[in-house]
């Protein structure tokens, strides 16, 4: 057997093609390649995992019934003010429906109105849910809020809308209402420029008894454009939804 010098016969350096590293299986240490060990090894493992039944492979998370939003808030139009809006949408959602993304809030950042009258926001939105009924789709609670000149930060209307119950791509438009008060109310927005503010926001979408008590001015629109994904909704009954 070669060495490369003298020292290796006195254990310093190891014969030229051969390695005794203690940390190897015992086969490499007497000369089985690695390729040859990986024949042996993987390969009858892979074979047995592709005869598997393809039941037994599928895991929990795959039979739970989805449904993923994904798209942006494009703008608000027929906002009757020049100057800064921006948006802030909420999630609503039933009992049975679990959300899987982080953010149930999204708050775009602050606009000025183009030469269209357009407020472009642009801000992406990527929701994730699973459900366990129909019953309880998602909302999107809407509150657009103002910034007046003295960097003053006020509420300027509300609006709700459900979100698209079909898959595929969707641009939705939703409606926005400015709360009216009373003459008080009134006298502080003409004199301040505040505008008044709903004290319980659950009327927007769910206390619709106190709603329809409620005074209101129409505002602008939100728009909206959203691509729908589902993901087992055969399990609750729904063919193609």
């Amino acid at each position: 057997m070669d060495y490369h010098t003298d020292d290796a016969r006195r254990g310093i350096l190891q014969p030229i093609g051969r390695t005794y590293d203690r940390s190897q299986p015992e086969d490499f240490r007497h000369g089985e390649s690695e390729i040859e060990h990986i024949r042996k090894d993987f390969i009858p493992r892979a074979d047995k995992l592709l005869n598997t039944n393809q039941e037994e492979l599928i895991v929990k998370g795959d039979s739970k019934t989805e449904v993923h939003f994904i798209g942006h808030i494009t703008g608000g139009a027929n906002f009757d003010t020049t100057e800064g809006l921006f948006c802030e949408m909420i999630l609503q959602v039933g009992e049975d429906w679990v959300l899987l993304s982080e953010d149930k809030l999204y708050q775009t950042q602050t606009c000025y109105a183009d030469v269209d009258e357009i407020f472009v926001w642009a801000h992406p939105i990527d929701i994730n849910f699973v459900a366990a009924d129909l019953k309880g789709w998602p909302k999107a609670i809407f509150i657009i809020w103002r910034l007046d000149d003295n960097n003053k930060i006020d509420t300027f209307s509300y609006g709700v809308t459900s979100l698209p119950r079909t898959k595929g791509h969707h641009k939705v438009t939703c409606d926005t209402f400015s709360p009216m008060g009373d003459r008080h109310a009134s006298s502080l927005s003409f004199f301040l420029g505040t505008f008044p503010r709903l004290k319980d926001r659950d009327i927007v979408a769910k206390s619709l008894d106190k709603r329809e008590h409620l005074s209101t001015l129409s505002s602008g629109k939100v728009i909206l454009e959203i691509d729908v994904i589902t993901k087992n909704f055969e399990k609750l009954g729904v063919s193609d939804c």
